[in-house]
């Protein structure tokens, strides 16, 4: 099938690096925020609650992609990127009003679909523009955007929260995951596959 222009691979890269590093925020402060919204659950241990809403976002990840692949397929990474981004702002910001750890559940479920569905659209999008010779350095730029965002997130988020608490940080990620919204915006139309 015909490929997309190569030019266009490096504009996905700040819309990732965007998204992911509002997702990445969370990591430092995550556990801590969630024992302050632990209500006893007859049956489980606290550190088993304290774990769940991280193994939740991580299942909801794995098993999401490969459905989400087929709905990107059909509605095109741009439109797919720019709901998961979405999806993903209005769980950030929902888990920052969180008011115990059943809420903080659900709304972190939400991040995890808008994390699934960018993270598919994002390689699509890459697979859209880069010719089969050069997939492998394609991907470079796409991993890349993630590594970065991977390694800067943590000790911002973390600085953050030490200042402004973890609710304000979690209104920061939103306010990224918007941001990388408009940067989605900027990118070209999607190519058919």
């Amino acid at each position: 099938p015909p490929r997309g222009d190569e030019s266009e691979l490096a504009r996905v890269r700040a819309p990732l690096f965007l998204f992911i590093l509002a997702e990445e925020l969370t990591r430092p402060f995550l556990p801590g925020y969630i024992k302050q919204l632990l209500v006893p659950v007859p049956g489980l241990s606290e550190q088993f609650v304290v774990g769940l809403p991280i193994a939740l976002f991580m299942l909801i990840v794995g098993l999401a992609q490969p459905w989400l692949g087929v709905f990107c397929e059909r509605r095109g990474t741009r439109p797919t990127m720019l709901l998961g981004a979405g999806i993903a702002a209005a769980g950030f910001l929902a888990s920052a009003m969180a008011a115990s750890v059943f809420d903080l559940l659900l709304w972190r479920s939400l991040c995890a679909l808008g994390y699934a569905m960018v993270f598919v659209s994002g390689q699509a999008y890459v697979l859209e523009h880069a010719s089969p010779s050069k997939r492998a350095k394609s991907f470079a730029l796409f991993v890349g955007a993630i590594m970065v965002a991977s390694i800067c997130g943590p000790s911002i988020g973390g600085i953050l929260a030490d200042n402004v608490g973890e609710r304000t940080t979690l209104v920061v990620a939103a306010l990224l995951a918007v941001g990388s919204m408009l940067a989605i915006r900027q990118l070209p139309a999607p190519v058919a596959l």
